[in-house]
């Protein structure tokens, strides 16, 4: 989950609970990995008590699964050659009902590196690993 999609992730969470409350649950992405800083921090936050509902909680990059199923708080490797990742399959996309414009035309993102290099002080990302180390494709995976 993003930050700006989990209080849709957590309802869809809670209603989950309601209908199948032994299902394992499983949260990862951006907003448990900024979360999983708060909480190192030692933060007292609601986002805190609400992700830690959930029966695993993944911080980091999801490409590794060694410690993906590992109940509670877990943590993946940081990749240090990202050009080692697969590279996204489009063919799996109907990129038709992808909406989404920039200067009135369509576009899509394409992804050039992973981590920022500024340490800007209103930015979440700078407490978190794997946004705080900046790693970039080669120009030939671009």
């Amino acid at each position: 989950s993003t930050t700006p999609q989990f209080p849709i992730v957590y309802q869809l969470f809670k209603q989950l609970r309601d209908i199948y409350p032994t299902a394992l649950t499983m949260i990862g992405g951006p907003h448990a990995s900024a979360v999983a800083s708060l909480k190192k921090r030692n933060k007292d936050d609601i986002n805190i008590k609400r992700i830690e509902e959930f029966d695993i909680i993944f911080e980091g990059e999801g490409e590794s699964t060694k410690n993906m199923f590992k109940f509670g708080w877990t943590k993946g490797e940081l990749i240090k050659n990202i050009d080692e990742t697969l590279i996204p399959d489009w063919s799996l996309m109907d990129i038709k009902s992808y909406d989404y414009d920039l200067l009135g035309n369509k576009a899509t993102s394409m992804q050039t590196q992973r981590g920022c290099p500024y340490s800007c002080e209103f930015c979440g990302g700078r407490d978190i690993e794997m946004y705080n180390q900046t790693r970039m494709h080669s120009p030939e995976r671009v």
